[in-house]
């Protein structure tokens, strides 16, 4: 598998093209902290991989080394 291929936030000045927050976004985004591992379920087609980019985003306009983060 290719990491670099499902983590193109890797470059430098990437940013999924997400604006839209969820509610749950701002639930998700005040607990990354606090949990080590955090579980995102539910149905096909939800919206969970474009949750999961917003939260990316967040974390790299808060100065997170952007090869500390790991989407797989």
């Amino acid at each position: 598998m290719n990491l670099e291929k499902h983590n193109p936030h890797w470059k430098e000045h990437f940013v999924y093209p997400f604006t839209l927050d969820r509610n749950i976004f701002k639930l998700l985004a005040k607990n990354i902290s606090n949990r080590p591992i955090i579980t995102i379920s539910g149905l096909r087609r939800t919206g969970k991989t474009v949750l999961m980019q917003q939260l990316i985003n967040a974390l790299l306009q808060e100065k997170v080394d952007r090869t500390h983060i790991l989407y797989y």
